[in-house]
């Protein structure tokens, strides 16, 4: 009776509690050999990423995909970026995508590029990998690091938000429609130049307890 009030209230703390960090490329020495081609090299100008890592500076107008790194419903995508790294241009731009393959994905992008009609966070279908805007969020950037994540729900719906450089403060948000039945992989693209690092899936903190719960349990049982 001990052990399964144990386990109940291991699920109960994993449901209140936040998802673990789980980093899937953190850009340290270049990027993962499965990534449908490599973008962009080194940041040039010594920016060290929030975790005091090096940060990657993609290149202009390519995308790449990933079948390989999996994000799919009831999950979270997240990464890092600075879209005002000094090259004297007018801002950049990176797009986040999911449910990817060679065909295409979504995405959600956060742009300071002024030559666009609006500065922000958006939503885009990239069938093709082109880009075509289906909703957006007006904000006005500083040259710092800040987190775009896309926020899977369970049930289909999607939120892109733009978190501070502390990584908790919402800045920004926008909703997405609802998306079910989607490939699995993540996309990535950059313009204008702009860095990322460090993206992550971070594991359903309710799962992990419950793993740890369960373990935990057997264990005990076994020295019964």
């Amino acid at each position: 009776m001990n052990m399964f009030r144990i386990l109940l209230a291991v699920v109960a703390l994993g449901a209140a509690a936040p998802a673990v960090a789980g980093i899937v490329e953190p850009f340290d020495g270049g990027m993962r050999a499965d990534w449908s081609q490599g973008i962009g090299a080194a940041d040039p100008y010594g920016l060290v990423a929030p975790d005091g890592g090096a940060a990657w500076a993609l290149s202009d107008a390519t995308w790449a995909y990933n079948s390989v790194i999996s994000f799919s419903p009831g999950h979270t995508l997240s990464a890092w970026f600075n879209p005002n790294v000094p090259t004297g241009g007018t801002g950049g731009r990176v797009n986040l995508g999911f449910g990817a393959d060679a065909s295409g994905a979504y995405s959600f992008y956060a742009s300071s590029d002024t030559t666009l009609p609006s500065t922000g966070i958006g939503f885009q279908n990239n069938a093709g990998y082109g880009g075509t805007d289906l909703s957006a969020a007006a904000f006005s950037f500083q040259d710092q690091w800040y987190e775009l994540t896309i926020d899977w729900a369970a049930n289909g719906v999607l939120t892109g938000e733009l978190l501070d450089s502390n990584g908790t403060t919402v800045l920004a948000s926008l909703a997405g429609p609802t998306l079910t039945g989607l490939p699995t992989g993540i996309a990535l693209q950059g313009f204008g130049g702009v860095d990322v690092a460090d993206i992550s899936v971070p594991e359903p903190a309710s799962l992990s307890l419950l793993v740890g719960g369960i373990l935990a349990l057997r264990a005990a049982r076994r020295r019964a």
